[in-house]
């Protein structure tokens, strides 16, 4: 199910029945202006009944849904048909939008945990939803119910919301065992104190009349409402136009010209110390046979001195490195030859300081 749920995005569209029964929870200010958001607005169904529900003008409707395929429509429909606000595609976490700007939200995130692990998604959602209500304003969070009983999301509620009330789905549309939490946000948060989880009301749908209703306060809407991060296919799109991309090219080692003259014995060393000359090598009138040379470093004893001391005679020796040339060549009859130095050990040292005092003395 859930590798199913991560192809279409987590897309879990409330049924006309439920969101019916949750706009029977809300009642809008009178003759005031408010401004609603839906966050994952799918393809606009639910936020188009709210609005109707509760009367609010098209125009102080926003509206976030990242899914490429669902934009579209979600663009056409609610941007250029009814004149709302619509960001899409985009991520709710990549646009911004000014805090405290809606009077309601309507919350109904994937149902998922997060990728990395740590927390659900539906808890980052409601985390951010939660700093764009004014005070006073309504959350109706839309998860499973095993999410709702959840203790960071019951804390988190606990500490920024009052009036909590937990709301089963009509039984026939609630596939996911879903719930939509009520919540009017607080001036600030507060410490969990006393409060209690199992004090919240939890209620089953379709039982009488609700027995509170969530009046949404004022609200003018966001001074700022925009796009700021591409969504993944579309940083997909432009890392593919770049002209960026020239430099993750493989570029083709260029051919190495002939010298106009023949090479001595140290260019042989030299092309063959730099990994230049291996391969395949013709000599005329001779077999072919392949070559590569290697340069390592070789340390050895430069020199070792002897010094008087108050204690006695000191002993100082000093290790150098120095580039030693292996050139193996494998010849057309499969013998493997090895071409090293005669002597890999540096010429003998002259006198140290101690033999010249022992000399000049004599």
């Amino acid at each position: 199910m859930r590798l199913a749920a991560q192809a279409k995005g987590g897309f879990y569209p409330a049924k006309p029945a439920a969101v019916a029964m949750a706009a029977g929870w809300l009642q809008p200010p009178a003759s005031e202006q408010f401004c609603i958001l839906d966050p994952c607005a799918g393809i606009g169904d639910a936020i188009i009944q709210l609005a109707e529900a509760l009367g609010c003008p098209m125009g102080d409707v926003y509206a976030i849904e990242l899914d490429e395929r669902r934009s579209e429509t979600v663009n056409q429909r609610l941007g250029q048909e009814l004149g709302c606000k619509v960001q899409a595609p985009a991520s709710f976490f990549g646009t911004a939008t000014s805090a405290k700007a809606f009077s309601f939200v309507w919350c109904n995130p994937p149902f998922d945990d997060e990728l990395g692990g740590g927390k659900r998604v539906e808890h980052s959602f409601l985390q951010r939803s939660t700093h764009l209500l004014v005070p006073g304003g309504v959350i109706a969070l839309v998860c499973p119910e095993h999410v709702a009983e959840g203790d960071d999301l019951r804390n988190f509620l606990l500490s920024w919301y009052t009036e909590i009330r937990v709301v089963d789905f009509p039984v026939e549309q609630r596939p996911f065992d879903e719930v939509v939490v009520f919540g009017i946000r607080r001036e600030k948060q507060v410490p969990l104190g006393n409060a209690k989880w199992y004090d919240c009301e939890r209620l089953c749908s379709g039982i009488g009349q609700p027995d509170f209703i969530y009046r949404l306060p004022r609200s003018n809407g966001p001074a700022r409402f925009q796009k700021t991060y591409m969504t993944d296919r579309e940083l997909l799109a432009a890392l593919a136009r770049s002209p960026l991309r020239r430099h993750l090219e493989v570029v083709a080692m260029p051919r190495l010209l002939s010298p106009p003259m023949s090479l001595g014995n140290g260019h042989r060393a030299l092309l063959l110390a730099a990994g230049q000359l291996d391969g395949r090598v013709c000599p005329p009138g001779e077999p072919p046979h392949v070559v590569r040379g290697t340069a390592v470093k070789r340390s050895y004893v430069q020199s070792v001195e002897t010094q008087e001391c108050k204690d006695g005679e000191a002993t100082k020796t000093v290790i150098a490195e120095r580039i030693v040339l292996t050139v193996r060549v494998a010849t057309a009859a499969g013998e493997i030859l090895t071409l090293t130095p005669q002597s890999e050990q540096p010429a003998e040292q002259g006198p140290t300081k101690r033999k010249q005092k022992q000399q000049a003395a004599a």
